[in-house]
């Protein structure tokens, strides 16, 4: 039994059942664009809060939504993709360390692999950041964002993202600085 679209904005719970409802087809779709099982998990935990945010705040959209199967599926769709991008990016940016060459100790092997051993146990930390952490972080140091611009990415207060930001720093202070003086990952 499928929910017509005009079922979605009466009130919450309605609007969790909605998304519960359809909990397979965003699992399927993130699963199929993003192939890792874990990257999935996320993107579909973050889509199913996105529509449950969107679908009470806007109750007025959810009149639109004619087919409520494939408005779920192209939603989790565009975030996987978005996801994926996101993590491409990350990716390329991190743990390119061909680039290492520009360097003046391009000469000296050891700096080298010193330089490159620093750069992975930087992007291993960041890897291991909860997601909200991790997004902070990265948008901030890599992609040059504001402030201004993380809060409204992540529908936070200006505050918060600071905070997230400042906090995704320190686990990776901590985390790198435990493995230098401990030998700790």
């Amino acid at each position: 039994m499928t929910k017509s679209h005009t079922d979605v904005s009466k009130n919450q719970s309605t609007t969790w059942d909605f998304i519960l409802h359809h909990q397979r087809t965003i699992s399927q779709e993130c699963t199929h664009i993003l192939g890792h099982t874990a990257d999935a998990e996320d993107a579909a935990t973050e889509v199913m809060l996105r529509l449950y945010r969107f679908l009470n705040e806007s109750p007025d959209a959810s009149k639109r939504i004619t087919y409520p199967k494939a408005w779920v599926r192209q939603v989790s769709r565009n975030y996987s993709i978005d996801y994926y991008r996101q993590r491409s990016r990350y990716q390329m940016l991190v743990y390119n360390t061909d680039d290492l060459n520009q360097f003046e100790h391009n000469n000296c092997p050891e700096k080298k692999n010193r330089l490159t051993q620093a750069v992975n146990m930087i992007s291993d930390a960041i890897a291991d950041l909860p997601g909200n952490l991790r997004d902070a972080i990265l948008m901030r140091c890599i992609d040059g964002a504001s402030y201004a611009q993380l809060s409204d990415q992540f529908d936070i207060t200006e505050a918060n993202a600071r905070k997230r930001v400042q906090l995704a720093r320190k686990r990776i202070k901590q985390r790198v600085s435990d493995v230098v003086i401990n030998g700790v990952p």
